[in-house]
């Protein structure tokens, strides 16, 4: 079994609370969880970042990348949620009507190709 390295940031409290709120997600689920548990969590050194309350190791919150108010983003993703970067510029969403195929599923920007590209993965799980 493969292991990667990760590091759970400490997490943003007054932050997390408005993250839940905003996104009207419960902290018994996996992303509320991780949202009031972490600031973020770095994998394989930080080459993936996985988005939760904040922190300064991490660039933003859920909140912020995903154009809530108070971000300097001016442009969403209509139907998706952003929850992850890479260091290669990738980045990682859960489809929730932006994207053909199945609503919860996550999606990858490649820097490549600038295209989404489905992962045929939920955000806890592999099917």
């Amino acid at each position: 079994m493969v292991r990667n390295s990760y590091r759970l940031l400490e997490p943003n409290r007054d932050g997390a609370k408005e993250c839940l709120i905003s996104l009207q997600i419960t902290n018994k689920s996996t992303m509320g969880s991780i949202i009031l548990e972490t600031g973020g969590i770095l994998i394989e050194n930080g080459w993936l970042r996985i988005l939760g309350s904040g922190n300064v190791d991490i660039c933003g919150d859920i909140l912020s990348w995903n154009g809530f108010s108070g971000t300097n983003i001016k442009t969403v993703i209509k139907g998706a949620l952003i929850i992850a970067y890479d260091v290669i510029g990738g980045f990682f969403a859960i489809n929730a009507g932006a994207f053909e195929g199945e609503i919860k599923k996550i999606y990858y920007l490649a820097p490549d190709t600038l295209e989404w590209e489905p992962m045929d993965m939920g955000y806890t799980r592999i099917h």
